[in-house]
């Protein structure tokens, strides 16, 4: 009966999404693209029609607790692997690869944004779409759909996404209902979209251009546009793309509280946020100064906007991450940090790295005073004991499934510096390289892995994990 329930909500999901196949389908009108038009609208029916038949005969099934997690696990692999179909039309004639479609999709449902097909520029305008498109259903709109979805079973719901929260830092609910939550994040993020869109395109940029670049940019995606129409040329549309991938790393509690407050006080206030702007400065100024002497020297507007690809996690990338050995492991180490818990980033989060410095300190404080209590807190507000076990594991699950997945790369003949490179990528979903990828040189299986990693990374590694125990199963 798990299984079942589970299945049937898994299905209304990918019904839900479907449905959002109707915006390319315009823009594929719109253009004339007729050919593409008329197949998506093929793919798209024919899911609709399947799974809404699978919904409506195990809708009866009743959900338990603790079957969120199989919900979310069942649902990223059946919209991964629909998503995939696509990108079928941008292989060239005689390379269509199956592994190759299903990790294109994959990078940019988990806004990973690591190109796996390349020959961009030749894609129609409508597939370039969708896969922007991607980007947006993977950071926010799965989100939406999930918080919306599984109003009718909240426990469920909760039981995943406190894991990330935390019943000491934050409820997921910012009103009391949880329906009412995904409807202001939708409203959040929508505008924070729109905003962005228009921005871009008041500095140059053409509008359906802007529209797609911002969908990469609020979702922390990373598949930029650039190489095809020069979007960061200018430093106007730099300073764009860094105030909207900073307000997409932000958590939507944040932005909530800034909306009902009238205030923009809470964003150096609380301690997430404040923790990403003196990330940024820091490693702003360190790089500022560490190539102020170099005879390629760089503008300030363009250091600003790699720092915050990195600490954001949204992989857009120039040269200087690559200005010395330095610079790319501290650029490495941004991405492991990630963004804000509740925002469209991926990476550790920030909250699980505050909690860290503070065990730290604390034992430090302890040696030196052994009957010190030293209470750890974020926002003001102290921490649980069991929230902060649940931090340690989580850093350790992170830690082994970064060497776990390095030992399978490397035993498939994967080098150790490339396997380090991908696992840097792909596992914090950062995307921007801190040395060459090369992607198109892996096997199947290795292609294979690296996908896994990717979902892994974005749902938390232990929403997915705790699939594997056996006594998963066997609870009720």
């Amino acid at each position: 009966m798990r299984l079942q329930a589970s299945l049937a909500v898994s299905a209304l999901v990918v019904c839900f999404y479907l449905a959002t196949w109707i915006f390319p389908v315009l823009v594929s009108v719109t253009v004339g693209d007729i050919f593409l038009a008329k197949r998506l609208i093929l793919i798209s029916g024919a899911g609709f029609l399947v799974f809404f038949m699978l919904y409506s005969s195990l809708k009866k099934h009743e959900l338990q607790k603790m079957d969120g997690f199989l919900v979310v696990g069942v649902t990223w692999v059946l919209i991964s692997l629909i998503s995939a179909l696509p990108f079928y039309w941008a292989l060239p004639a005689g390379e269509v690869r199956v592994i190759d479609m299903w990790l294109e999709s994959i990078s940019a449902l988990t806004t990973t944004g690591i190109e796996c097909i390349g020959h961009v520029s030749a894609w129609p305008i409508t597939l370039l779409w969708y896969r922007q498109q991607l980007e947006w259903v993977g950071g926010v709109g799965i989100i939406i759909m999930m918080m919306s979805l599984l109003t009718l079973h909240e426990g469920t719901a909760l039981s995943i996404y406190n894991s990330e929260f935390g019943h000491d830092v934050r409820d997921v609910r910012i009103t009391p209902r949880l329906a009412n939550t995904a409807r202001y994040v939708c409203y959040i993020y929508g505008s924070l979209w729109f905003v962005c869109s228009l921005s871009y395109y008041l500095t140059g940029v053409p509008w359906v251009y802007a529209m797609m670049e911002s969908m990469a940019t609020v979702s922390t995606g990373g598949f930029s546009l650039d190489d095809i129409v020069p979007i960061y040329d200018m430093p106007s549309r730099q300073w764009v793309a860094i105030i909207f991938m900073l307000l997409g790393a932000t958590g939507f509690h944040t932005h909530f509280q800034a909306i009902r407050g009238r205030t923009l006080r809470c964003y150096v206030q609380q301690t997430e946020p404040r923790m990403l702007l003196v990330a940024l400065a820091i490693v702003v100024l360190t790089v500022f100064l560490l190539t102020l002497n170099e005879e390629n020297t760089y503008d300030v507007s363009m250091i600003i906007f790699e720092v915050a690809a990195f600490v954001t996690t949204t992989g857009f990338e120039t040269e200087i991450h690559t200005s010395s050995p330095f610079v790319l492991v501290v650029f490495a180490l941004l991405g492991i940090g990630g963004g804000c818990c509740g925002s469209t980033s991926g990476g550790l989060k920030l909250v699980r790295v505050h909690v860290l410095f503070q065990e730290a300190k604390g034992l430090l404080m302890r040696l030196l005073y052994p009957n010190i209590v030293h209470t750890l807190s974020v926002n003001g507000k102290a921490l649980s004991t069991a929230y902060v076990a649940n931090v340690r594991g989580y850093i350790a699950l992170f830690v082994l499934t970064f060497f776990f997945s390095m030992l399978i790369l490397l035993l498939l003949g994967v080098p150790l510096p490339q396997s380090l490179y991908l696992l840097c990528a792909s596992i914090t979903n950062v995307g921007g390289s801190v040395g060459p990828l090369e992607v198109e040189q892996l096997t199947q299986l290795q292609k294979f892995v690296l996908s896994i990693v990717m979902i892994l990374g974005r749902l938390e590694i232990a929403a997915l994990l705790v699939l594997c125990l056996p006594r998963y199963w066997r609870s009720s």
